[in-house]
């Protein structure tokens, strides 16, 4: 008679455990979440995988089951943050576009600022890394951080009906922008020049004044036979 084969109980018993998906996402999430406030606090040359295992509370080799590279991970959390904010933008153009020039850049504003401090990140990120040392490689996916300003500019030329040239509408939608990422994604250093606490409300009140007074009488001379109101 021949002899029934037996389950290898102990060898079945040294098989490693496998994670579920839910445990993978909570994983991957805690990784990108850390990611994201490290990319938000140092260039991308100085962040490290390490620093971000320390804040994602992980051991940081973990990481590279998740994201090939720091420049994958980089990559990763630069087109999320991206992609969220220009969502943002088109629906906020789309609710003041029958508002008085004035209203629509005071409301507007309020829009960025309030996005700002829920999520900082993107704008401490573009920041951070627009200015790099011409002996250190470029830092990977600068593309997205030229993608979303150029998406601003065409997004605020294609929105704001104006009387100027194209040459006009577009070198004041990228001072705007420039203006943005300068008081808020550099706001650390920014609001200590002129003694505020870059995280108070006094803080973003002074940005909100000092865009309105800089900004408006020239979007309001643009605007004046172009469509909008003023």
């Amino acid at each position: 008679m021949a002899k029934l084969k037996t389950k290898n109980i102990k060898a079945d018993a040294k098989k490693p455990k496998v994670k579920s998906k839910g445990k993978k996402k909570e994983t991957r999430d805690k990784i990108l979440n850390a990611a994201s406030q490290i990319f938000a606090s140092y260039p991308y040359h100085t962040a490290s995988i390490r620093m971000i295992g320390k804040q994602a509370e992980i051991e940081h080799p973990l990481i590279s089951y998740y994201f090939a590279s720091k420049a994958d991970l980089f990559r990763t959390v630069l087109t999320s943050l991206s992609k969220n904010r220009r969502e943002l933008e088109i629906s906020w153009y789309e609710e003041i576009k029958t508002m008085s020039t004035a209203r629509g850049l005071a409301l507007f504003i309020d829009y960025v600022l309030d996005d700002f401090r829920n999520r900082p990140g993107l704008l401490h990120i573009i920041a951070l890394n627009l200015s790099q040392p011409p002996d250190l490689e470029p830092i990977p996916a600068f593309d997205i951080i030229q993608d979303f300003m150029e998406f601003s500019v065409k997004s605020f030329v294609d929105s704001i009906k104006t009387n100027c040239s194209a040459h006009e509408g577009e070198m004041f939608a990228r001072t705007f922008s420039s203006l943005m990422v300068m008081y808020l994604g550099a706001s650390n250093t920014f609001a200590t020049l002129i003694n505020k606490d870059p995280n108070s409300i006094i803080y973003y009140n002074w940005v909100k004044d000092a865009l309105i007074f800089t900004l408006l009488p020239r979007l309001e001379e643009m605007t004046k036979s172009g469509g909008g109101k003023s």
